[in-house]
């Protein structure tokens, strides 16, 4: 999920189906209770759907959460210090060192993080 429409449409989904959710966050989902297998694979399809997928192993699941960072801090939707560097806003906010950040994303990506921001902030300028 990268935007506040691709939000509204998990939320929908999630209504839907009479699950229970905490939050729903750019690249993350939290569910109140745990919900019966035939739900999340019926979630999962819907998702599905609308271009969106469900992760269940962790490496994706970090770079997921490193994908919404860099976003968000792009976008500006979170408040920035200007004065930091992106390496050291990403530490902060995943809790996890830069480095690892960096080379669990080039190798679950195929490119490196800085190319993948240097994309991002070409997307937001058109």
């Amino acid at each position: 999920m990268v935007c506040d429409r691709c939000i509204h449409v998990v939320g929908q989904e999630l209504d839907m189906l009479d699950m229970k959710y905490a939050a729903i966050r750019l690249g993350e989902m939290e569910l109140s209770d745990n919900p019966a297998n035939e739900q999340l694979s019926i979630l999962k399809d819907q998702l599905r759907s609308h271009g969106f997928e469900m992760l269940d192993d962790k490496k994706s699941t970090v770079v997921e959460k490193i994908k919404a960072a860099t976003i968000q801090l792009i976008l500006g939707t979170d408040e920035v210090e200007f004065d930091k560097k992106l390496s050291v806003m990403l530490e902060e906010k995943l809790q996890m060192d830069y480095h690892y950040l960096s080379s669990l994303f080039s190798s679950v990506e195929g490119i490196t993080l800085e190319k993948y921001v240097i994309l991002q902030r070409i997307e937001k300028a058109t």
